[in-house]
Protein backbone atom coordinates (compact mmCIF):
# COMPACT_ATOMS: atom_id res chain seq x y z
CA UNK A 1 0.00 0.00 0.00
CA UNK A 2 0.96 3.29 -0.80
CA UNK A 3 0.06 6.95 -1.45
CA UNK A 4 -0.69 8.82 -4.76
CA UNK A 5 -0.25 12.50 -5.34
CA UNK A 6 -3.84 12.84 -4.30
CA UNK A 7 -2.76 11.88 -0.92
CA UNK A 8 -5.19 8.83 -1.21
CA UNK A 9 -3.76 5.30 -0.42
CA UNK A 10 -3.46 2.70 -3.02
CA UNK A 11 -2.20 -0.92 -3.50
CA UNK A 12 1.19 -1.95 -4.56
CA UNK A 13 0.43 -5.46 -4.30
CA UNK A 14 -2.72 -7.78 -3.51
CA UNK A 15 -4.57 -10.34 -3.92
CA UNK A 16 -6.20 -11.08 -6.98
CA UNK A 17 -10.14 -9.44 -7.17
CA UNK A 18 -11.02 -11.31 -10.69
CA UNK A 19 -11.36 -7.77 -12.23
CA UNK A 20 -12.82 -7.91 -15.71
CA UNK A 21 -11.05 -7.08 -18.79
CA UNK A 22 -10.05 -3.93 -19.27
CA UNK A 23 -9.40 -3.16 -15.44
CA UNK A 24 -5.84 -1.47 -14.44
CA UNK A 25 -3.06 -3.79 -13.83
CA UNK A 26 0.50 -3.79 -12.75
CA UNK A 27 1.86 -2.54 -15.89
CA UNK A 28 -0.31 0.12 -16.33
CA UNK A 29 0.36 0.81 -12.56
CA UNK A 30 4.25 1.38 -13.17
CA UNK A 31 3.89 3.10 -16.63
CA UNK A 32 1.31 5.81 -14.47
CA UNK A 33 4.21 5.99 -11.85
CA UNK A 34 6.89 6.43 -14.34
CA UNK A 35 5.00 9.11 -15.94
CA UNK A 36 4.47 10.56 -12.18
CA UNK A 37 7.95 10.50 -11.99
CA UNK A 38 8.68 12.39 -14.88
CA UNK A 39 6.33 14.79 -14.42
CA UNK A 40 7.35 15.66 -10.94
CA UNK A 41 10.98 16.16 -12.60
CA UNK A 42 9.83 18.57 -14.82
CA UNK A 43 8.52 20.55 -12.14
CA UNK A 44 11.85 20.64 -10.42
CA UNK A 45 13.42 21.89 -12.88
CA UNK A 46 11.02 24.69 -13.61
CA UNK A 47 11.48 25.93 -9.80
CA UNK A 48 14.92 25.83 -10.54
CA UNK A 49 15.10 28.11 -13.67
CA UNK A 50 12.30 30.17 -12.07
CA UNK A 51 14.19 30.98 -8.76
CA UNK A 52 17.19 32.46 -10.46
CA UNK A 53 14.89 35.74 -11.40
CA UNK A 54 16.51 38.28 -9.76
CA UNK A 55 13.85 41.23 -10.34
CA UNK A 56 11.28 40.01 -13.29
CA UNK A 57 10.52 36.32 -14.32
CA UNK A 58 9.11 36.02 -17.94
CA UNK A 59 7.71 32.89 -19.11
CA UNK A 60 6.76 32.26 -23.07
CA UNK A 61 5.26 29.32 -24.68
CA UNK A 62 4.13 28.85 -28.27
CA UNK A 63 0.49 27.24 -27.41
CA UNK A 64 -2.43 26.36 -29.91
CA UNK A 65 -5.73 28.10 -30.17
CA UNK A 66 -9.61 26.28 -29.99
CA UNK A 67 -10.33 26.95 -33.46
CA UNK A 68 -14.43 27.49 -32.39
CA UNK A 69 -13.87 29.93 -29.57
CA UNK A 70 -10.34 31.39 -30.46
CA UNK A 71 -9.40 30.35 -26.25
CA UNK A 72 -6.26 29.13 -25.87
CA UNK A 73 -5.41 25.32 -25.53
CA UNK A 74 -3.99 24.29 -21.96
CA UNK A 75 0.05 22.80 -22.56
CA UNK A 76 0.27 19.20 -23.37
CA UNK A 77 0.34 17.48 -19.68
CA UNK A 78 4.38 16.39 -20.12
CA UNK A 79 5.48 20.31 -20.54
CA UNK A 80 6.82 22.14 -17.90
CA UNK A 81 3.88 24.64 -18.21
CA UNK A 82 1.12 22.01 -17.95
CA UNK A 83 1.95 21.70 -13.81
CA UNK A 84 1.59 25.67 -13.44
CA UNK A 85 -1.17 26.53 -16.22
CA UNK A 86 -4.00 26.20 -13.93
CA UNK A 87 -2.39 29.62 -11.73
CA UNK A 88 -0.54 31.65 -14.37
CA UNK A 89 -3.33 30.81 -17.19
CA UNK A 90 -5.01 34.35 -16.07
CA UNK A 91 -1.88 36.29 -16.51
CA UNK A 92 -0.88 34.68 -20.07
CA UNK A 93 -0.48 37.39 -22.73
CA UNK A 94 -1.80 36.08 -26.03
CA UNK A 95 0.21 37.70 -29.12
CA UNK A 96 -0.49 37.10 -32.75
CA UNK A 97 2.16 35.33 -34.70
CA UNK A 98 4.67 37.69 -36.22
CA UNK A 99 4.26 37.84 -39.93
CA UNK A 100 7.19 37.81 -41.91
CA UNK A 101 8.02 40.58 -44.38
CA UNK A 102 8.15 39.41 -47.62
CA UNK A 103 11.01 39.16 -49.49
CA UNK A 104 12.29 42.50 -51.79
CA UNK A 105 12.36 41.96 -55.19
CA UNK A 106 15.51 42.35 -56.43
CA UNK A 107 16.39 43.93 -59.52
CA UNK A 108 17.76 41.85 -62.52
CA UNK A 109 21.14 41.61 -62.38
CA UNK A 110 23.04 42.52 -65.74
CA UNK A 111 24.58 39.94 -68.21
CA UNK A 112 28.84 39.74 -67.51
CA UNK A 113 30.57 41.19 -70.54
CA UNK A 114 32.98 39.45 -71.77
CA UNK A 115 35.74 42.02 -73.19
CA UNK A 116 37.76 39.57 -74.30
CA UNK A 117 38.75 35.73 -73.65
CA UNK A 118 42.44 34.81 -72.98
CA UNK A 119 43.07 31.01 -73.85
CA UNK A 120 44.26 28.98 -70.86
CA UNK A 121 48.18 29.12 -69.82
CA UNK A 122 49.13 25.60 -69.13
CA UNK A 123 52.48 25.69 -67.08
CA UNK A 124 54.65 23.06 -68.06
CA UNK A 125 55.04 20.47 -65.65
CA UNK A 126 58.68 20.93 -63.65
CA UNK A 127 61.83 18.91 -64.63
CA UNK A 128 62.81 16.39 -61.99
CA UNK A 129 65.62 17.05 -60.04
CA UNK A 130 68.60 15.08 -59.15
CA UNK A 131 68.29 15.75 -55.58
CA UNK A 132 72.17 15.08 -55.21
CA UNK A 133 72.81 11.20 -54.74
CA UNK A 134 69.47 10.72 -53.29
CA UNK A 135 68.02 7.41 -54.06
CA UNK A 136 64.38 6.79 -55.01
CA UNK A 137 62.80 5.71 -51.82
CA UNK A 138 60.81 2.50 -53.04
CA UNK A 139 63.94 1.88 -55.68
CA UNK A 140 66.31 1.32 -52.53
CA UNK A 141 63.90 -0.26 -50.82
CA UNK A 142 66.08 -3.91 -50.46
CA UNK A 143 69.11 -2.10 -50.09
CA UNK A 144 68.23 -0.15 -47.09
CA UNK A 145 66.00 -3.19 -45.77
CA UNK A 146 69.56 -5.28 -45.85
CA UNK A 147 71.93 -2.57 -44.43
CA UNK A 148 69.01 -2.59 -41.60
CA UNK A 149 69.14 -6.03 -40.75
CA UNK A 150 73.14 -6.54 -41.15
CA UNK A 151 72.98 -3.64 -38.67
CA UNK A 152 71.34 -5.52 -36.65
CA UNK A 153 73.13 -9.26 -36.89
CA UNK A 154 76.52 -7.46 -36.40
CA UNK A 155 74.85 -5.95 -32.67
CA UNK A 156 73.78 -9.35 -31.98
CA UNK A 157 76.66 -10.59 -32.71
CA UNK A 158 78.68 -8.33 -30.63
CA UNK A 159 76.94 -9.37 -27.41
CA UNK A 160 78.29 -13.32 -27.67
CA UNK A 161 81.16 -13.98 -25.49
CA UNK A 162 82.61 -15.72 -28.22
CA UNK A 163 82.05 -15.23 -31.75
CA UNK A 164 81.22 -18.13 -34.26
CA UNK A 165 82.98 -18.83 -37.32
CA UNK A 166 79.57 -19.68 -39.50
CA UNK A 167 75.65 -18.63 -39.07
CA UNK A 168 73.15 -20.94 -38.52
CA UNK A 169 69.75 -21.84 -39.11
CA UNK A 170 68.06 -19.71 -36.96
CA UNK A 171 69.90 -16.83 -37.59
CA UNK A 172 69.51 -17.40 -41.47
CA UNK A 173 65.65 -17.31 -40.09
CA UNK A 174 65.42 -14.32 -37.94
CA UNK A 175 67.31 -12.22 -40.58
CA UNK A 176 64.51 -13.27 -43.26
CA UNK A 177 61.56 -12.73 -40.68
CA UNK A 178 63.31 -8.78 -40.43
CA UNK A 179 63.47 -8.73 -43.88
CA UNK A 180 59.77 -9.65 -44.18
CA UNK A 181 58.71 -6.89 -41.72
CA UNK A 182 60.23 -4.67 -43.42
CA UNK A 183 58.20 -5.03 -46.66
CA UNK A 184 60.64 -7.82 -48.80
CA UNK A 185 58.86 -10.88 -50.37
CA UNK A 186 59.37 -13.17 -53.33
CA UNK A 187 62.83 -12.97 -55.40
CA UNK A 188 63.64 -10.14 -53.51
CA UNK A 189 63.18 -11.46 -50.11
CA UNK A 190 65.45 -14.43 -50.75
CA UNK A 191 67.95 -12.26 -52.94
CA UNK A 192 68.30 -10.05 -49.47
CA UNK A 193 68.54 -12.91 -47.29
CA UNK A 194 71.72 -14.27 -49.22
CA UNK A 195 72.90 -10.98 -49.02
CA UNK A 196 73.01 -10.27 -45.25
CA UNK A 197 74.14 -13.67 -45.09
CA UNK A 198 77.00 -13.02 -46.96
CA UNK A 199 77.52 -9.49 -45.80
CA UNK A 200 77.98 -11.40 -42.21
CA UNK A 201 80.02 -14.46 -42.91
CA UNK A 202 82.34 -11.86 -44.72
CA UNK A 203 82.53 -9.75 -41.00
CA UNK A 204 83.21 -12.84 -39.16
CA UNK A 205 86.22 -13.84 -41.90
CA UNK A 206 88.92 -15.82 -39.77
CA UNK A 207 91.90 -13.02 -39.22
CA UNK A 208 90.02 -10.09 -40.72
CA UNK A 209 88.68 -6.71 -39.43
CA UNK A 210 85.26 -7.75 -38.15
CA UNK A 211 86.13 -10.47 -35.41
CA UNK A 212 88.61 -7.65 -33.79
CA UNK A 213 85.93 -5.46 -34.37
CA UNK A 214 83.03 -7.36 -33.00
CA UNK A 215 85.08 -9.11 -30.39
CA UNK A 216 84.65 -9.46 -26.74
CA UNK A 217 87.69 -8.27 -25.17
CA UNK A 218 87.45 -4.10 -25.35
CA UNK A 219 86.78 -2.14 -23.14
CA UNK A 220 83.69 0.31 -23.07
CA UNK A 221 82.58 -1.34 -26.29
CA UNK A 222 79.00 -0.47 -27.18
CA UNK A 223 76.64 -1.22 -30.39
CA UNK A 224 74.27 0.94 -31.74
CA UNK A 225 75.02 3.45 -28.76
CA UNK A 226 72.50 6.10 -28.61
CA UNK A 227 73.38 9.46 -28.00
CA UNK A 228 72.39 12.84 -27.45
CA UNK A 229 74.32 15.91 -28.01
CA UNK A 230 74.35 19.57 -28.65
CA UNK A 231 75.82 20.87 -31.98
CA UNK A 232 77.90 24.18 -32.12
CA UNK A 233 74.84 25.90 -33.05
CA UNK A 234 72.97 24.96 -29.68
CA UNK A 235 70.73 21.97 -31.85
CA UNK A 236 69.46 19.32 -29.67
CA UNK A 237 71.09 16.08 -31.80
CA UNK A 238 70.25 12.45 -31.39
CA UNK A 239 72.56 10.14 -32.70
CA UNK A 240 73.28 6.08 -33.07
CA UNK A 241 76.64 5.22 -33.18
CA UNK A 242 77.13 1.39 -35.16
CA UNK A 243 80.04 0.90 -32.79
CA UNK A 244 82.26 1.89 -30.25
CA UNK A 245 85.06 0.54 -28.05
CA UNK A 246 88.50 1.27 -25.79
CA UNK A 247 91.11 -1.76 -27.48
CA UNK A 248 92.55 -2.90 -24.85
CA UNK A 249 95.77 -3.36 -26.22
CA UNK A 250 96.67 0.22 -27.42
CA UNK A 251 94.23 2.67 -25.35
CA UNK A 252 92.64 3.70 -28.10
CA UNK A 253 88.89 4.82 -28.19
CA UNK A 254 87.85 3.62 -31.53
CA UNK A 255 84.03 4.76 -33.57
CA UNK A 256 83.26 3.25 -35.94
CA UNK A 257 80.32 3.04 -38.54
CA UNK A 258 78.86 -0.17 -40.69
CA UNK A 259 78.21 0.60 -43.92
CA UNK A 260 76.82 -1.91 -46.38
CA UNK A 261 77.94 -0.40 -49.84
CA UNK A 262 80.66 -1.59 -52.37
CA UNK A 263 82.30 -0.14 -55.41
CA UNK A 264 80.23 0.49 -58.37
CA UNK A 265 81.35 -2.00 -61.55
CA UNK A 266 84.19 -0.52 -63.19
CA UNK A 267 85.46 1.89 -60.02
CA UNK A 268 88.62 0.91 -58.18
CA UNK A 269 88.77 0.43 -54.64
CA UNK A 270 90.85 3.50 -53.70
CA UNK A 271 88.28 5.82 -55.39
CA UNK A 272 85.25 4.24 -53.77
CA UNK A 273 86.84 4.77 -50.01
CA UNK A 274 87.82 8.52 -51.27
CA UNK A 275 84.37 9.21 -52.29
CA UNK A 276 82.50 7.39 -49.07
CA UNK A 277 85.07 9.03 -46.87
CA UNK A 278 84.28 12.41 -48.00
CA UNK A 279 80.29 11.55 -47.86
CA UNK A 280 80.33 10.60 -44.65
CA UNK A 281 82.85 13.14 -42.92
CA UNK A 282 80.03 15.41 -41.40
CA UNK A 283 78.62 12.30 -39.90
CA UNK A 284 81.74 11.02 -38.43
CA UNK A 285 82.68 14.58 -37.04
CA UNK A 286 79.11 14.89 -35.66
CA UNK A 287 79.56 11.40 -33.67
CA UNK A 288 83.38 12.97 -32.42
CA UNK A 289 81.59 16.05 -31.22
CA UNK A 290 79.51 13.77 -29.05
CA UNK A 291 82.54 11.31 -27.94
CA UNK A 292 85.16 13.55 -26.88
CA UNK A 293 84.04 14.70 -23.76
CA UNK A 294 83.50 11.06 -22.45
CA UNK A 295 87.56 10.13 -21.58
CA UNK A 296 91.02 10.89 -22.17
CA UNK A 297 91.41 8.64 -24.89
CA UNK A 298 92.69 9.34 -28.24
CA UNK A 299 89.96 8.91 -30.59
CA UNK A 300 89.97 6.89 -34.28
CA UNK A 301 87.75 7.12 -36.56
CA UNK A 302 86.79 4.64 -39.36
CA UNK A 303 84.13 3.44 -41.76
CA UNK A 304 83.92 -0.50 -41.71
CA UNK A 305 82.25 -2.09 -45.03
CA UNK A 306 80.53 -4.74 -44.34
CA UNK A 307 79.79 -6.34 -47.96
CA UNK A 308 83.92 -6.24 -48.45
CA UNK A 309 85.40 -6.84 -45.12
CA UNK A 310 87.16 -3.64 -45.16
CA UNK A 311 87.93 -1.07 -42.24
CA UNK A 312 88.91 2.01 -43.74
CA UNK A 313 90.51 4.73 -40.90
CA UNK A 314 90.38 7.89 -41.75
CA UNK A 315 93.60 9.78 -40.07
CA UNK A 316 92.42 13.16 -40.65
CA UNK A 317 89.60 12.94 -37.81
CA UNK A 318 91.79 11.78 -35.54
CA UNK A 319 92.10 12.93 -32.00
CA UNK A 320 95.57 12.56 -29.62
CA UNK A 321 93.35 13.13 -26.72
CA UNK A 322 89.74 13.78 -26.52
CA UNK A 323 90.15 16.37 -23.73
CA UNK A 324 92.80 18.48 -25.23
CA UNK A 325 91.24 21.46 -27.60
CA UNK A 326 91.33 20.62 -31.17
CA UNK A 327 88.97 22.43 -34.49
CA UNK A 328 86.47 20.32 -36.53
CA UNK A 329 89.16 19.73 -40.00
Amino acid sequence: EHGDLQGGRRFLLAADDHSGKGEPTLYNYLQQRRAEKNLLEGTRLLYVGATRAVRRLLLTASLGTDPRTGALRPPPARSLLSPIWDTCQQQVVSHDPAQLPAPASLPAQRPLTRLRKLPVAMAPAPQAQSGGNVPDRAANLTERSVGTVVHLALEELSARAILPEQVSDSDRQRWRAQLVRLGLWGDGLAAATAEVEQSVLTTLAAGGAGRWLLGSGHRQAHSEWALTSVDPEGAIRELVIDRSFIDAATGLRWLIDYKNSRPAPGQSLEDFLAGQGAAYREQLLRYRRALRELGPEPLRCALYFTALGHLHHLPELDLASLAQPHADV
